[in-house]
């Protein structure tokens, strides 16, 4: 996910298992157990797919993902969602490697509905099809987007209100018989279905407005959620000991009544605090839009009562303009004060106008931490925004970082028992937090990337008030799920743990201790780490985690269950869901141990890795000849790669047999470099041969494994070792074109 996307907001975060694991919760608790409950919806999963990572890290901009990627880390939340139950789904508005979405038959039909068995509606983003002409410029009319959409996809609903124009058109083009009937009732039979399941042709009014039922939104009980998810959500990620600040509760004794400075542009604003999608798009003009509510500012009061003089000084506009005079008063009151609260960070926006060329925060919100720094007050700094926003113009040293996101109206209720210590703060980050606009690389980043890996905070940090201790990771492999038959569990001192197959489950334990003063709640993260693979390995994946409640002194035995042909696999070169031997590393905060992985296994082969094989050797247009050549590097790193049935299947694909006959000047040229890099190969092969035999040592790393036959359309169930040519299919890289 592209840290400075608009958007970042509006997900879960940058963890494909975390996204999946709250998309899952989301869609459940939407949906209900009946959608024709009174009080459940439709949910839908979007935006399909690939949308948070465009190259300029503007809204609706090109996104460039291999395959494998986009297996790898876009992919698994949206087959989770549809696992799950989800009933809609939206394709994005994105262009996806050169193809828009709303045009792709590989992603909507061959990918959503063959591969991952979605059967919901599907609807378009908004006016996606009309872009097909007027934005990607991929046909020349409108007329032409819509056969284009409804030929190449499974869309269902074009979300276009503004214009009755699909509707037309696509008439016209069902009785001109270039869109069928059949496709036609394919997407009404998904409607109707929908509105079936909803119940809306027993009951197509919704409730009323004097119902329990409308009349229960915003209730105390809706806005104690509302307070709830704020609490827990919250993140300490700095604190030298100024947090919790004093707040005498439940004292007969008068309290000494405490100086507090609040500045900042966010630090009185429902607006911002809230951001978009609050009320009206680009979120709430003004705060008197909100029926309910507590600012920052609001908040402090509230709970600090009597107990501190707060004076609100806001200094600096959310653009980081500020009056040089106005700044040297307000440092000078601030002076005076026992603590210092700043409130910095974005204004409210949505999708396109969210777009920024700068990921770096405003310089007068950095400047204005900075002045305040320079008191000598203790400052805590508390930060409002949709995405991260480097703070490299801060180089003073605050007293505390808060991370409060978008916490909505009740936000500031929830910012203020925080501060004060009636709420222990439970938050993690759910993305990394970039330290500069150059190094905007996820927590999952690979070993080429660790060197230069400086997050100002990263994926998963979270402080607390009180403390936790993790102590005795158990290792029970070939244990059921939730429990630790099989072998006898091992801790972190103990020797190597071994799992014979890809199925034997891995019963992973450990015991977290409160040792702290106060009751708190505490997320359990585990992660893995593969060692060695074929496709370079990440750092680590988060693969579980658990959230606990402990009271001071307390103790909890948290136990996972992981499955290494899903928590251990990957999308290899070929794009198959697979596992490979070897060693992988289970830790849980600072402890860790080693498990050796007996057995390789294809897991799955997806609709990709045949398809996008297909996609790597287009059929040439008569206008394109040059794309004939496509194959033709890889027939010469290996020739087995491309054989005459294959070629006979991929109809247009020129196989390098049958250049000798191609009637144009191509063939000298082409078996010119075929020469050359056949003698290049035999060059090195003769010249290298005495040292060490480099051209064939690559297979030393799988002379024990096993790996499938492969070909076109299917990967078969048969297996052979691994000792071909390094240069095989097996080694080829799909994703290189």
């Amino acid at each position: 996910m592209a840290p400075s996307w608009p958007r970042v907001f509006e997900t879960f975060g940058e963890d494909p298992y975390l996204v999946s694991e709250m998309g899952v919760a989301v869609i459940k608790g939407m949906q209900g157990s009946s959608l024709k409950d009174v009080n459940s919806v439709a949910a839908t999963m979007k935006h399909f797919v690939g949308y948070p990572n465009p190259r300029s890290g503007h809204d609706r901009t090109p996104a460039w993902t291999p395959v494998r990627f986009l297996y790898e880390y876009f992919i698994p939340s949206f087959r989770a969602a549809i696992e799950a139950g989800v009933v809609t789904g939206m394709e994005s508005y994105n262009e996806l490697n050169g193809v828009p979405i709303c045009s792709s038959k590989f992603l909507l039909n061959d990918l959503l509905r063959q591969e991952l068995k979605f059967e919901g509606m599907l609807t378009t983003d908004w006016n996606e099809i009309k872009n097909l002409y007027e934005w990607h410029k991929i046909v020349p009319s409108v007329a032409d987007a819509v056969e284009l959409a409804m030929k190449e996809t499974s869309i269902d609903m074009s979300m276009v209100p503004l214009d009755t124009s699909f509707h037309t058109i696509l008439v016209s083009l069902v009785q001109s018989g270039k869109i069928s009937m059949e496709r036609i009732d394919t997407s009404v039979a998904r409607i109707l279905q929908l509105k079936t399941d909803l119940g809306l042709f027993e009951n197509a009014m919704p409730p009323t407005l004097d119902s329990e039922t409308v009349l229960s939104v915003g209730s105390h009980a809706d806005r104690e959620m509302a307070l709830n998810a704020a609490r827990e959500s919250i993140t300490l990620l700095e604190n030298n000991g100024i947090l919790p600040l004093p707040l005498s509760i439940n004292t007969k004794t008068p309290p000494i009544q405490r100086r507090l400075f609040l500045t900042g542009p966010n630090a009185h604003s429902l607006t911002r605090q809230s951001g978009g999608w609050t009320i009206h798009w680009q979120g709430a003009a003004v705060d008197t839009e909100f029926a309910f509510g507590s600012t920052i500012y609001q908040g402090l009061q509230k709970v600090a009562g009597n107990q501190y003089l707060i004076s609100l000084r806001g200094v600096v506009g959310i653009d980081g303009s500020f009056d040089t005079t106005e700044m040297d008063s307000a440092v000078a009151d601030a002076t005076q004060s026992d603590v210092i609260v700043a409130v910095i960070g974005e204004n409210s926006y949505a999708e396109k106008p969210g777009d920024i060329d700068d990921i770096t925060l405003a310089w007068g919100q950095q400047h204005l931490v900075n002045r305040m720094v320079s008191t000598g007050v203790p400052v805590v700094v508390i930060l409002v925004e949709g995405r991260p926003r480097v703070l490299n113009s801060i180089t003073s040293t605050p007293a505390a970082y808060l991370h409060a996101y978008l916490p909505g109206p009740e936000g500031g209720i929830a910012v203020a028992e925080i501060l004060f210590g009636i709420t222990i703060p439970s938050g993690r980050l759910p993305l990394t937090y970039p330290s500069s606009p150059n190094n905007l690389v996820p927590y999952f980043h690979k070993h080429a990337d660790e060197t230069t890996f400086r997050p100002k905070w990263e994926f998963g940090r979270g402080l607390s008030y009180t403390k936790f201790t993790y102590s005795n990771l158990i290792l029970s492999p070939g244990g059921a799920a939730g429990s630790t038959a099989g072998s006898s569990p091992l801790d972190s001192s103990s020797q190597q743990v071994t799992l014979p197959s890809a199925d034997t489950p891995l019963v992973v334990s450990c015991t977290v201790t409160n040792t702290g003063n106060y009751a708190g709640k505490e997320a359990v993260l585990l992660y893995v780490t593969d060692v060695y693979r074929i496709v370079t390995p990440e750092v680590k994946r988060l693969r579980k985690f658990e959230k606990i409640f402990l009271e001071a002194g307390d103790s909890k035995v948290v136990t996972f269950t992981l499955l290494p042909k899903e928590d251990f696999s990957f999308y290899g070169i070929d794009v198959d869901k697979r596992v490979e031997a070897g060693e992988f590393i289970i830790s849980i905060s600072h402890l860790k141990h080693n498990v050796t992985l007996l057995e390789s296994m294809v897991v799955e082969t997806p609709v990709a890795g045949t398809l996008y094989e297909a996609e790597r050797y287009p059929r040439p247009h008569s206008s394109h000849l040059s794309s004939k050549y496509y194959p033709v590097a890889a027939a010469i790193a290996s020739p087995s790669i491309i054989t005459p049935t294959d070629n006979n299947a991929l109809e247009g694909v020129v196989h390098p047999a049958s250049l000798a006959s191609t009637p144009d000047n191509s063939t000298g040229l082409s078996l010119w470099m075929t020469a050359m890099v056949l003698f290049s190969f035999f060059l090195g092969f003769i010249t290298q041969y005495g040292f060490n035999h480099w051209w064939i040592k690559p297979n030393a790393l799988h002379t024990s494994s096993t790996y499938p036959i492969a070909s076109y359309g299917s990967i078969s169930s048969a297996s052979a070792t691994a000792s071909s040519s390094p240069f095989s299919k097996k080694n080829y890289d799909s994703n290189q074109y």
